[in-house]
C-alpha cells in the first residue's frame, strides 16, 4: 500500500505539490534555477525505494503481491520528472550540463521502470548493475 507522504515528496520533486517535510531544494526547482542536481536527486532515489518497497513488498520476487496499478498523478510526476531533466539546461548553467541531466533522467527511468516490472529489490543496486552494463565494462 502506497503511503500518503510517498506520492507526496514525489509530486514535489516535479513540482506539482508541496511537502512541509522536504528539506532540500526539488528537483523541478533545482532543473529550473541550474543547481546542482546529486541532493535533491539522492532524496528521490530515496523516495522511490520507499515506494517499491510498499507497492512490491519486502519480497518482490514474489510479483504476485505487488501492487497492480499506481494513481494517474504518480505516474504523470514521474514523466514530468524525467521529461523536465531531458530539457537542455540554460546556456549560462556552470553547474549543470547537459549530460548531467541526461544521466540524471536515465537514473530515474531505471529506477521507475524497476518499480513498475514489481521484481527488484535494490533500486540503487540495480542502477548500479544498468550503468555496468551500459558501459561495457
Amino acid at each position: 500500500m502506497i503511503e500518503p507522504s510517498t506520492p507526496t515528496r514525489i509530486l514535489y520533486h516535479a513540482g506539482l505539490g508541496e511537502d512541509a517535510s522536504a528539506n532540500v531544494p526539488s528537483i523541478s526547482e533545482v532543473a529550473r534555477n541550474n543547481g546542482p542536481l546529486s541532493t535533491s536527486l539522492n532524496d528521490l532515489l530515496d523516495t522511490l525505494e520507499q515506494l517499491n518497497l510498499e507497492v512490491n513488498g519486502n519480497d518482490p520476487t514474489d510479483i504476485e503481491s505487488g501492487q497492480s496499478s499506481f494513481p494517474r498523478q504518480l505516474v504523470y510526476a514521474v514523466h514530468e520528472l524525467i521529461c523536465e531533466l531531458r530539457r537542455a539546461p540554460r546556456k549560462d548553467s556552470q553547474s549543470q550540463s547537459r549530460e548531467e541531466r541526461n544521466a540524471a533522467a536515465w537514473t530515474l527511468e531505471i529506477a521507475w521502470t524497476a518499480i513498475l516490472a514489481g521484481d527488484i529489490e535494490n533500486i540503487r543496486q540495480h542502477i548500479q548493475h544498468e550503468e555496468w552494463a551500459r558501459s561495457g565494462e
